[in-house]
């Protein structure tokens, strides 16, 4: 069975794919579970015909796929028998699937199982630590609550040198990308490193030793690392899935289950051992996000017989930072993850992209003058972002008219400010809704900016879409859709496989207009980006790039570049197969998909994230890409007496300048 959704719905939640992805440790299933026999010859056998048959009808990139990675579709699935024919067990079995679909090197299609509340089907095995990326490094993020960290011969800090005598990117490469690649190596070190170190036998094997050697570089008391390095053994923990059971409650005491716009967290409870945890997801930024909200739209539903443990880079049982982090806005989030300039004044109203303006100081003879610049921030954690519960408990709901308002005002208060230079910081950006980006793109320009466009598969799907827009939408919006009707049905009569580049803007009609409120371009705008942008967050710079109003700056985005669609379920594994059915093309015929977007300014921002604004303004200066040379004071509060303090006492309280332009607004 595939995903029902109108165009517009299909739209808004396609192109966050790899968000749910990512973003799932456990998705409550509706599914069915995997079997508790062991399956049949002539049932693996149906199963992958089910999966061959999925890819041949709907999938969009094949003939990317082949000329890119070498894939050849044939011999794949030929491979795919004859190893699930010789496979003696279940997880065996899944493991065969699970390598086939990692052959497409896709960040938005994938294979999800769905275990059994039962004993006996699935196993996961952990080492008792996750880590993060750091630049080149892998540090150890936080220690699981399910194994006693007083006995565990790391702690949060260490940095791993090697596993089992390879490094972490050797591992990754060797091991975790045959079982699920995102088409991206540096995407794959950053966002699929932790499956070395916690393993899901429903997505790869269980360890065959039965101990992990570390070598670690122990971390000092002031954040350092230990001159000498460490050789360390951990036990893998092998546990049963039957073991755990999890139940959802709400984020704080002030919230209900249940109710509208209530924060909800996972509650795990260890059988074995009686203790229960909080767990909750996590997308690329570290932004916490709400369990139903991920569980709705990855599975479609918040009930089952069981949950599943998917990708654990995106996840976190840090209780007292997933309770502080779940009712963060997105201004105390930015607050807390990113330096903040000393003469910072906050954008009123901008309350769903936090956005400041701050002064630089023009640089002679190698010292700051009295002679400033005015630059804008804006930050764009997503392209979905999550409602807002207010300090009296008011519930803001995002939509793509308010947040297009809210930043064409927030371009309005940067123009009357005088600013000059716009840093948009947009790192870690996971995706969401094909609308909203095409909003926030349109509010640069006051000119209409060309959308990029999309080749569909001309399946079922996108072939329906289209009639039933042509039949029941509105005029002229109607006539829109026929004419890309017209045009399916021509390819398909001339034997192609995808349709001809559809423009982005085919989904909302006459919607997207230019901000003619914007009066005069900026001198610059910088888009900062890295590895982690995925699917809007790769199309969103795109866009900028190929309209010439941005310079990208930072690491090539992942290359996530297309719409998808779940199916479910196999006959036998009850596997659901995510898919990427069109491929995002852009302005120079090239696809996104796999290739991302090149920075003309490269530079690799994951070794201090928190400092990513005076290492943009460090960059583009060095690199005459801005015309100035400046200096920019971060950090510290500006207090009264402060030759330059704009405000009443607080980096985050606009002057009387700036509150005099925004009530003219």
């Amino acid at each position: 069975m595939q995903s029902s959704l109108s165009l517009r719905s299909r739209f808004r939640r396609a192109f966050s794919g790899i968000a749910l992805f990512l973003t799932t440790l456990v998705a409550l299933s509706g599914c069915d579970p995997v079997p508790g026999g062991v399956m049949t010859t002539a049932q693996k056998e149906a199963d992958l015909a089910w999966m061959f048959t999925m890819f041949e009808t709907n999938y969009a990139p094949m003939a990317l796929k082949s000329k890119k990675w070498g894939l050849d579709f044939e011999k794949a699935k030929r491979n795919a028998l004859r190893r699930a024919r010789a496979t003696k067990t279940n997880e065996e079995f899944y493991a065969v699937m699970q390598e086939f679909v990692a052959e497409f090197h896709d960040a938005h299609t994938s294979l999800a199982l769905t275990p059994s509340s039962l004993p006996g089907r699935s196993k996961i095995a952990f080492a008792g630590f996750l880590v993060e990326r750091k630049g080149e490094d892998f540090v150890v993020r936080e220690i699981l609550p399910i194994v006693d960290k007083d006995a565990l011969p790391v702690k949060v800090g260490d940095k791993i040198l090697e596993v089992n005598g390879k490094s972490v990117k050797e591992l990754v490469d060797s091991f975790v990308t045959k079982y699920r690649n995102l088409g991206n190596a540096e995407s794959n070190y950053s966002l699929l490193s932790n499956m070395l170190f916690f393993r899901d036998s429903l997505k790869v094997p269980m360890p065959e030793e039965e101990t992990l050697k570390l070598k670690i570089a122990p971390a000092s008391k002031d954040g350092d690392f230990a001159p000498k390095v460490a050789q360390v053994e951990i036990p893998w923990s092998v546990r049963d899935y039957a073991d755990f059971s999890v139940s959802m409650e709400a984020a704080s005491k002030n919230e209900k289950l249940g109710e509208k716009g209530t924060k909800q967290v996972l509650r795990l409870k260890d059988a074995r051992t009686g203790k229960s945890f909080t767990m909750a997801f996590t997308d690329q930024t570290g932004k916490v996000v709400s369990a139903d909200r991920v569980l709705k739209q990855n599975v479609g539903a918040i009930s089952g017989d069981g949950f599943r443990f998917l990708n654990p880079d995106q996840f976190t049982f840090d209780e007292s930072a997933i309770k502080r982090k779940l009712v963060e806005t997105p201004l105390e989030r930015l607050k807390g993850e990113r330096t903040i300039p000393k003469y910072a004044n906050f954008v009123d109203g901008a309350t769903f992209l936090p956005s400041y303006v701050y002064p630089s100081f023009v640089m002679k003879d190698g010292k700051p003058t009295s002679k400033k610049i005015y630059r804008g921030y804006i930050r764009i954690e997503s392209f979905d972002p999550e409602p807002i519960i207010t300090a009296d408990g008011k519930v803001l709901f995002p939509d793509a008219k308010t947040i297009r308002d809210e930043l064409r005002q927030t371009l309005a208060t940067f123009q009357q400010f005088g600013v000059s230079e716009v840093f948009v910081d947009t790192l870690d950006n996971p995706g969401g809704s094909l609308e909203l980006l095409l909003e926030v793109s349109q509010a640069f320009s006051p000119k209409k900016i060309d959308t990029l466009t999309m080749a569909t598969r001309l399946n079922e799907n996108w072939v329906s879409e289209m009639e039933n827009g042509a039949r029941n939408a509105k005029s002229p919006q109607r006539e829109v859709y026929a004419k890309a009707l017209k045009s399916m049905k021509e390819s398909i009569a001339a034997g192609d496989v995808l349709s001809k580049p559809l423009p982005m803007d085919v989904i909302v009609p006459f919607q997207i207009q230019p901000n003619h409120d914007l009066k005069t371009p900026f001198k610059k705008v910088f888009v900062l980006v890295n590895e982690g942008n995925a699917s809007c967050g790769d199309i969103f710079p795109a866009i900028m790039q190929d309209n010439k109003l941005a310079t990208i700056v930072g690491r090539n985005t992942m290359g996530a570049g297309g719409n998808v669609v779940n199916y479910d379920q196999a006959p036998n594994s009850h596997a659901t197969l995510r898919q990427t059915e069109s491929l995002v093309v852009r302005k120079d015929g090239s696809y996104l998909e796999n290739a991302g977007v090149k920075p003309e300014v490269e530079f690799d921002f994951n070794v201090d994230k928190k400092g990513v604004l005076s290492q943009a303004i460090s960059t583009v200066e060095a690199k005459g890409i801005s015309k100035y040379k400046t200096s920019t004071e971060f950090g510290a509060k500006a207090k009264p007496g402060d030759p330059d303090w704009d405000g009443p006492g607080s980096e985050s309280k606009p002057n009387a300048e700036c509150i005099r332009i925004m009530s003219a607004l």
